[in-house]
């Protein structure tokens, strides 16, 4: 994971170290949270659809098809 830290490194090469582990780490977080957002993304979609319909159909059958759904 880059110099250890009582050998002398020049800045360069540090920070060109340190910025590429960050760079990376960086990549994988937002890799897992791009993931984690596609999945909570969808189950909300699904929910909202679910959700949609149930009232859709209750308010057609409260209403008793005079007239169609109360939205």
């Amino acid at each position: 994971m880059g110099a250890k830290k009582n050998e002398p490194r020049s800045p360069e090469i540090g920070l060109a170290d340190s910025g590429g582990t960050r760079a990376e780490a960086k990549g994988a977080a937002m890799a897992m949270t791009a993931n984690t957002v596609d999945v909570v993304g969808c189950g909300a979609m699904l929910a909202v659809s679910v959700v949609t319909t149930l009232v859709v159909s209750r308010a057609r059958m409260s209403d008793g098809h005079r007239g169609g759904a109360r939205v």
